[in-house]
């Protein structure tokens, strides 16, 4: 970290970057630059350092605020630490202005770091063209130019960038003043209004031949760019975008940070969405058709998210990358919030929980494989990993619960980008928003998400005793994989129900389960049928009851007098399948809530049920009579979804978002396993779409369709999909859909030709010019459910593994999909003994191990011991209740 005795306080940036036109003064793909920082000192210093990484700094000159020249002493370059120190002959002196004028020049590559070069083609041309952006976060500022980046230093910037005259130039502010160069008529100096202060890792720069429209929406510019021949497809982006923008602005009115905000459409992008003050860039693999209602909120949720940054991420900064949770928590958790707004019809909160809780609780039953967020002190894997978001979104999400009103939430939000706007903060800032009302209600905010922050959750455990309506409850930590010695404790705010409860519309009441509390007691209603706990799904916990209750929630699950909505359904599914992975309760419980739950097309439920299955299939994978035994269970589960929908006739599902989606899960399920109906439609389908002469993959159902008639095909289909996923002009989500049915397909030899080509990046090579990194990592996450070639894939793995490591150990997005790819349907020991041992290999190169590998590892320690140790009662289970139909 940079001393804090040296304060910037201005940058005035000038670049010139030269993509594939440059004139005689520069060379193609460079950046020539100069930067002057204004700064103060705290305490006499004779050493000036900044960041920098991968820059040729060609000159330094020092002033003082009389302008005068300063002698430079010597200056040092420490390249392991990123560091470019000065040191001049007389010490800086408090209270006085000074600045330090460095030119520098760095080459434009294409890692999707510092300002990094794009290479496309238009529709129907095969010339190639270029654009260039930044990727300045976390900490890629440095890469750019010379500069303090650390997130506590926030400085107003000038931004000027030299560009031809057929190219658009954006930052993050508005243009000011084009100039023409008197040197070279055909480039442009466009100068760019003063930014605010902001740290420099929310710096951004475009430089492109685009297309523009631009509306008003409560004072603020809103500007679509993209290409022209794409401009028509991005107007959904358009929409959407206007919308969450409004509510937002009325959610958030205790500041504005932006007069502007750009979204920008670039061809392909690893991350597939970044956002910077005042600009949005996002992969043009996020373009969507109209109508599409799946995709819209897909895309939406993440567009929700960035929108949610201009204020969160940018009207206030964290101090330091330990407290990045708090911004990514509040972002994940208001995301949600706002395109449940704008979207009513698509129960997007509903979704959350899904989405979000279940997917946390989920990261953190294993142990060691989350650690504490506030521990890490690698800031790219902080910056990259979902952990952080998922775990911080959930804690604002109980936070929200606890508030008495939803309006004082968003006080608290409020009253904290008022009191840190422009700032640097600590998360002690938020919590003083939070504690006005929290401290009415008796509850120590700081205290409470401390004790949450910690690795793990509990597993409350609720005993009642109908004849007393006494209820005892107790918590325990929970892990699928248990430590030896583990007695963590948490403050639970514990929500419960009764069936008299729901019958008479009774809400739920609260107690306190505390940390220093072993066990509670307390009397609820007589002879009543159960209790539940967590209800709404709110609390980062798991819950488990005695039999009796179980088999009573069993009984009522879809009583419409007793009326458990679908989020509480989906709760005692996720509860029941983990418990029982867990050891601590029979798989007839799970499943029997499934062929329950399975009977009416509920979207939440669907989700939760998809989820398990996953977990539970590779198990039965290649065991023949087992396979077939899984195979019939699901089939028991999803025909009548498949006989209910006009999808058996070949034609699109026409209900709503939630039915559709609910009846496309099934309909995936029973193409997985073969049914002829869905065999049928699936090779119809693909035949049709060949026929059509359109790129496209259309309706709900297209790409189970697509992947069922690739699995089952021809080489030849596959060898024809490929060549037509790198056709040059293709639109980027339309590559992207083909390669993900590409790798449905069982044929080994196809596939691991496909991930040579991955590893070999010969970009020199036709057929590899657009494997580009969002190719790369669509190609290895895709994998990750084909589990008919999972121990080639994990052996490319460890073979390739240098390489694979040597080209993407920068990008942490790229790495996790390898791993995903290569792991996730993984069960065997020898599988587990291979995956340990490249661990252990890169531990002893002296290299921290990745924390998807290290997930991987432990998930698959999991996996092992439930084969040992659950396989066959799963298989009694399975042929009791299929004998019971």
């Amino acid at each position: 970290r940079l001393s804090e005795d040296i304060i910037p306080k201005h940058y005035t940036l000038k670049l010139k970057p030269y993509l594939d036109v440059a004139p005689l003064d520069g060379q193609p793909f460079t950046v020539s630059g100069q930067v002057i920082i204004q700064y103060v000192v705290s305490k006499p210093t004779s050493m000036f350092t900044v960041h920098y990484e991968g820059i040729s700094i060609n000159y330094t000159s020092v002033y003082n605020n009389f302008n005068k020249s300063l002698t430079v002493k010597s200056d040092k370059f420490e390249k392991s630490l990123g560091l470019y120190s000065v040191e001049v002959e007389e010490s800086f002196v408090p209270e006085f202005n000074y600045s330090v004028h460095l030119i520098f020049h760095n080459v434009i590559n294409d890692e999707e770091k510092g300002f990094y070069r794009i290479k496309y083609t238009d529709k129907g041309s095969p010339k190639q063209r270029w654009m260039g952006i930044s990727q300045l976060e976390p900490i890629y500022a440095r890469r750019l130019f010379p500069c303090f980046d650390e997130p506590r230093f926030r400085t107003t910037i000038d931004i000027s960038i030299h560009r031809l005259k057929n190219m658009s130039a954006l930052a993050n502010t508005n243009k000011k003043v084009s100039l023409a160069d008197e040197e070279n008529i055909a480039w442009i100096w466009d100068s760019f209004e003063t930014t605010p202060a902001i740290p420099t890792h929310k710096i951004s720069i475009i430089i492109a031949d685009l297309t523009v429209s631009k509306v008003n929406i409560n004072n603020i510019t809103l500007s679509l760019w993209s290409r022209s021949d794409l401009f028509n497809s991005s107007l959904n982006i358009f929409d959407i975008t206007t919308s969450l923008l409004k509510y937002y602005s009325s959610y958030i009115t205790s500041v504005q940070p932006i007069m502007k905000l750009d979204l920008v459409a670039v061809p392909h992008f690893t991350n597939d969405i970044s956002g910077a003050w005042g600009l949005i860039l996002y992969s043009e693999s996020l373009l969507f058709e109209n109508n599409n209602v799946k995709e819209e909120l897909i895309y939406g949720l993440e567009i929700s998210k960035k929108l949610g940054e201009q204020w969160l991420g940018n009207i206030v900064s964290v101090d330091w990358w330990t407290d990045l949770w708090i911004k990514n928590g509040l972002t994940t958790y208001l995301g949600y919030l706002a395109l449940d707004q704008v979207r009513p019809n698509s129960a997007v909160m509903s979704s959350f929980i899904i989405d979000v809780l279940q997917q946390s609780l989920d990261y953190e039953s294993y142990p060691s494989s989350s650690d504490e967020i506030l521990v890490s002190n690698d800031i790219s894997e902080i910056w990259s990993s979902p952990y952080s978001t998922l775990k911080g979104g959930t804690l604002f999400y109980m936070i929200a619960s606890l508030s008495p009103s939803t309006n004082s939430f968003k006080d608290a939000i409020n009253n904290y980008l008022e009191k840190g706007a422009g700032k640097a903060v600590t998360s002690n800032r938020l919590w003083e928003s939070f504690s006005i009302n929290s401290e009415r209600q008796g509850i120590d905010i700081i205290q409470f998400v401390k004790n949450w922050l910690k690795s793990g959750y509990p597993v409350v455990n609720c005993q009642y005793d109908k004849q007393t309506g006494e209820i005892v409850i107790n918590q325990k930590p929970f892990y699928l994989q248990h430590p030896p010695t583990d007695n963590a404790v948490w403050d639970i705010s514990v929500k419960y129900t009764t069936a008299q409860r729901q019958l008479t519309k009774e809400l739920p009441a609260r107690i306190w389960l505390k940390s220093g509390d072993t066990t509670i007691k307390f009397v609820t209603h007589l002879n009543d049928s159960w209790v539940l706990v967590n209800l709404p799904p709110q609390g980062f916990y798991r819950a488990n009851y005695d039999t009796k209750n179980w088999k009573s929630l069993e009984k009522d699950l879809l009583n419409e007098t007793v009326s458990l909505e679908d989020n509480v359904i989906s709760l005692l599914l996720d509860d029941s399948y983990q418990l029982a992975k867990a050891g601590r309760l029979s798989y007839f419980v799970p499943f029997n809530f499934t062929i329950k739950a399975a009977s009416r097309s509920s979207l939440l439920p669907f989700k939760t049920i998809d989820r398990h299955l996953k977990f539970l299939q590779p198990f039965f994978h290649g065991e023949n009579n087992n396979q077939t035994l899984f195979k019939n269970f699901v089939w028991k589960l999803f025909l009548p979804h498949l006989q209910n929908t006009n999808a058996s006739e070949g034609s699109d599902l026409s209900g709503s978002y939630a039915k559709n989606l609910s009846q496309a899960i099934a309909i995936k399920w029973l193409c997985q396993y073969d049914h002829p109906v869905c065999v049928t439609l699936a090779n119809s389908t693909f035949q049709n779409w060949i026929n059509s002469n359109n790129i496209s993959i259309d309706s709900t159902l297209g790409d189970i369709f697509f992947c069922t008639a690739i699995r089952l095909g021809s080489k030849k289909n596959l060898e024809m999909l490929l060549n037509m996923s790198l056709t040059s002009g293709i639109k980027a989500n339309e590559r992207l859909q083909l390669l993900k049915s590409l790798t449905c397909t069982s044929n080994s030899s196809f596939i691991l030709e496909l991930l040579q080509k991955t590893v070999q990046l010969d970009k020199s090579l036709e057929e590899m010019k657009d494997f580009n990194d969002e190719v790369v990592a669509t190609i290895w996450h895709s994998l990750h459910e084909n589990m008919a070639i999972t121990g080639e894939v994990l052996d490319f793995l460890l073979k390739h593994w240098n390489e694979i490591y040597k080209n993407y150990q920068s990008n942490n997005k790229i790495m996790d999909a390898i791993i995903k790819g290569a792991t996730e349907s993984l069960t065997e020991q020898n599988q587990l003994t291979d995956l340990a041992s490249l661990k252990d290999h890169i531990m002893q190169e002296n290299k921290m191990p990745l924390k998807s590998l290290e997930l991987a590892v432990n998930k698959l320690i999991v996996k092992t011991a439930w084969r040992n140790t659950k396989y066959v009662q799963m298989v009694d289970i399975l042929e009791q209740l299929l004998t019971d139909v």
